[in-house]
Protein backbone atom coordinates (compact mmCIF):
# COMPACT_ATOMS: atom_id res chain seq x y z
CA UNK A 1 0.00 0.00 0.00
CA UNK A 2 2.82 2.36 -0.85
CA UNK A 3 1.78 5.98 -1.26
CA UNK A 4 -1.34 5.64 0.91
CA UNK A 5 -2.16 7.62 4.04
CA UNK A 6 -1.82 6.05 7.46
CA UNK A 7 -5.18 5.14 8.97
CA UNK A 8 -6.69 7.93 11.13
CA UNK A 9 -3.71 10.26 10.62
CA UNK A 10 -4.82 13.54 9.01
CA UNK A 11 -2.76 14.95 6.17
CA UNK A 12 -3.24 18.41 7.69
CA UNK A 13 -4.06 19.72 11.12
CA UNK A 14 -3.43 22.93 12.99
CA UNK A 15 -4.61 25.34 15.62
CA UNK A 16 -4.80 29.05 16.31
CA UNK A 17 -4.75 30.57 19.76
CA UNK A 18 -5.25 34.01 21.25
CA UNK A 19 -4.95 34.92 24.90
CA UNK A 20 -5.37 37.87 27.19
CA UNK A 21 -3.64 38.16 30.54
CA UNK A 22 -4.55 40.35 33.48
CA UNK A 23 -2.69 40.11 36.78
CA UNK A 24 -2.70 36.42 37.77
CA UNK A 25 -5.42 35.46 35.24
CA UNK A 26 -5.29 34.32 31.64
CA UNK A 27 -8.17 33.90 29.18
CA UNK A 28 -7.38 31.71 26.17
CA UNK A 29 -9.36 31.13 22.97
CA UNK A 30 -8.24 28.19 20.81
CA UNK A 31 -9.52 26.77 17.52
CA UNK A 32 -8.31 23.35 16.33
CA UNK A 33 -8.79 22.16 12.73
CA UNK A 34 -8.27 18.54 11.66
CA UNK A 35 -8.39 17.43 8.02
CA UNK A 36 -9.94 14.24 6.66
CA UNK A 37 -8.46 10.94 7.83
CA UNK A 38 -8.33 7.61 6.02
CA UNK A 39 -10.47 4.94 7.66
CA UNK A 40 -9.29 2.01 5.54
CA UNK A 41 -5.92 0.65 4.41
CA UNK A 42 -6.68 1.44 0.77
CA UNK A 43 -7.89 4.98 1.65
CA UNK A 44 -11.24 4.28 -0.03
CA UNK A 45 -13.17 5.86 2.87
CA UNK A 46 -12.27 9.16 4.55
CA UNK A 47 -13.73 10.57 7.73
CA UNK A 48 -14.82 14.21 7.46
CA UNK A 49 -12.66 17.12 8.58
CA UNK A 50 -13.70 18.93 11.75
CA UNK A 51 -12.96 21.97 13.88
CA UNK A 52 -13.32 22.42 17.63
CA UNK A 53 -13.19 25.62 19.72
CA UNK A 54 -12.08 25.93 23.33
CA UNK A 55 -12.29 28.78 25.85
CA UNK A 56 -10.18 28.58 29.00
CA UNK A 57 -9.68 30.70 32.10
CA UNK A 58 -6.77 29.97 34.42
CA UNK A 59 -5.29 31.74 37.39
CA UNK A 60 -2.60 31.46 40.03
CA UNK A 61 -2.75 32.62 43.63
CA UNK A 62 0.29 32.62 45.93
CA UNK A 63 -0.18 30.76 49.21
CA UNK A 64 2.07 29.96 52.13
CA UNK A 65 4.40 27.17 51.01
CA UNK A 66 3.48 27.37 47.35
CA UNK A 67 0.74 28.52 45.02
CA UNK A 68 -2.79 27.53 44.11
CA UNK A 69 -3.55 27.09 40.40
CA UNK A 70 -7.12 26.93 39.10
CA UNK A 71 -8.58 26.44 35.65
CA UNK A 72 -11.97 26.28 33.99
CA UNK A 73 -12.27 25.20 30.34
CA UNK A 74 -15.27 25.23 28.02
CA UNK A 75 -14.53 22.35 25.65
CA UNK A 76 -16.19 22.21 22.22
CA UNK A 77 -17.44 25.75 22.86
CA UNK A 78 -19.41 25.94 19.58
CA UNK A 79 -21.02 22.53 20.21
CA UNK A 80 -19.62 20.97 17.01
CA UNK A 81 -20.86 17.52 16.04
CA UNK A 82 -17.90 15.37 15.04
CA UNK A 83 -16.42 11.90 15.34
CA UNK A 84 -12.73 11.02 15.62
CA UNK A 85 -13.69 7.39 14.92
CA UNK A 86 -16.83 6.65 12.90
CA UNK A 87 -19.65 5.64 15.25
CA UNK A 88 -18.09 7.31 18.31
CA UNK A 89 -19.46 10.86 18.59
CA UNK A 90 -17.40 13.25 20.68
CA UNK A 91 -18.96 15.14 23.61
CA UNK A 92 -20.83 18.34 22.90
CA UNK A 93 -20.17 21.57 24.78
CA UNK A 94 -19.01 20.82 28.33
CA UNK A 95 -17.03 22.31 31.23
CA UNK A 96 -13.83 20.93 32.73
CA UNK A 97 -12.19 22.45 35.79
CA UNK A 98 -9.54 21.77 38.33
CA UNK A 99 -7.36 22.95 41.19
CA UNK A 100 -3.74 22.17 41.98
CA UNK A 101 -1.49 23.18 44.84
CA UNK A 102 2.15 23.53 43.79
CA UNK A 103 4.60 23.20 46.65
CA UNK A 104 7.68 25.43 46.54
CA UNK A 105 10.88 24.79 48.42
CA UNK A 106 11.92 27.49 50.82
CA UNK A 107 15.54 28.60 50.57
Amino acid sequence: LAGKRLILVPAHQGWAEAWLGWRAWRLTLRQVAVGPRAETDDNSRLSPAYGVAQVALQGTMPCRGGRLEAFLRLENALDARYEILRGYPQPGRHLVGGLAFVFEKSH
